[in-house]
């Protein structure tokens, strides 16, 4: 192909990719009945409501009352009399399973004629038109046409986990043997969806029951990978999965404490285990204490915010051995520091 061809199918792809972002990016999900679109101005949602009847919106991104978009939008749904129903979705990672089921819930209780929106109308708004698709018994090929260059997603370029909500969905469907359905779709969103591999149990193994203050506390803990993905542990302090505890005081609720752990590279398969050995330095008095345990996908996503169960295990500590006896030096706790700020890596705005 020359040059001149290439640059053409070049400029053609871009046109078809920016065209929609750059614009109201509005198109029917079912005629009459379900719009899709970017985020509109107050003039253009008032044009659009009047022209299509709408009744609703539900808006894919988290309502903002300090942001212009959001008090234009509400100033509109409020005059107009439509429903407005905000469901906070990431664009970038799948969601936890209760973002999944408040989404489905949305669009059950959505009256019709609605409008589904995100900010560019792409990631974000392609998955609630490809669930409600899905809600309306529509098949899972048709739901993944929401994911297309007509709506400005390009498969090749986006970093988006989204449309992988689609293909567990679909797995889970030839695995049982059965075809797509309202029902079988529900029941999947509240049953069995896990999103990407936010899901593991965590066991305590060898914990020191006769523990005393003053002394460190050795134990070790077995990670079972309960999704269908594998987990990544790395050495790195900024990326991957790593072990968080978080150690506060019954007896002494000024105490608390967080660490890390698990700087290892270590892949956890679907299915497997990983046992990680862990050594809370000396605590500094006896008493009462509750130790917390989760998984975080640093920068990223805790796990139990995306579904996964904490671990939760309080014990006593007993005095300070009289040998031992003086002032307790308590040593840096974990592997390295790192406060519990939530991970926010991902375009949720």
């Amino acid at each position: 192909m020359k040059r001149a061809g290439i640059l053409a199918v070049i400029c053609a792809a871009l046109l078809l990719t920016l065209g929609p972002i750059l614009g109201q990016n509005f198109n029917p999900v079912v005629d009459g009945s379900i719009y899709r679109s970017a985020q509109l101005d107050a003039e253009d949602l008032a044009l659009r409501a009047a022209e299509f009847g709408l009744a609703s919106i539900v808006a894919v991104r988290p309502a903002r009352p300090s942001k212009a978009w959001y008090t234009a939008e509400k100033s509109v749904a409020d005059t107009l009399g439509l429903k407005l129903v905000n469901v906070s979705l990431s664009a970038d990672r799948m969601p936890s399973r209760q973002r999944l089921q408040t989404l489905v819930g949305a669009l059950d209780a959505a009256p019709r004629p609605m409008l589904l929106h995100c900010r560019a109308g792409v990631e974000r708004s392609g998955l609630a038109a490809a669930v409600a698709l899905l809600l309306e018994g529509e098949s899972v090929e048709s739901a993944r046409g929401q994911f297309s260059l007509r709506y400005g997603f390009h498969p090749w370029l986006s970093q988006s986990d989204l449309p992988r909500v689609l293909d567990r969905y679909e797995q889970w469907l030839e695995v049982s043997g059965i075809d797509s359905s309202a029902e079988n779709f529900r029941g999947w969103v509240d049953a069995v969806y896990v999103a990407a591999f936010y899901k593991a149990d965590l066991e305590i193994v060898d914990f020191d029951a006769d523990a005393r203050a003053g002394q460190p506390i050795p134990f070790s803990l077995r990670v079972t990978n309960r999704s269908p993905d594998t987990q990544h542990f790395r050495a790195a302090n900024d990326f991957g999965v790593h072990v968080s505890t978080l150690i506060e005081g019954i007896s002494s609720p000024d105490y608390r404490h967080e660490g890390r752990w698990g700087r290892q590279d270590v892949d956890v398969a679907a299915g497997a285990s990983h046992v990680f050995d862990i050594e809370l330095a000396a605590l500094p008095s006896a008493g009462m204490y509750r130790l917390t345990i989760d998984l975080v996908d640093e920068s990223v996503a805790w796990f139990s915010d995306m579904g996964s169960t904490v671990l939760v295990r309080e014990f006593e500590l007993g005095p300070v051995p009289e040998v031992a006896a003086g002032p307790v030096v308590i040593e840096q706790q974990n592997e390295f520091e790192a406060e519990r700020d939530r991970p926010a890596r991902s375009r949720t705005e």
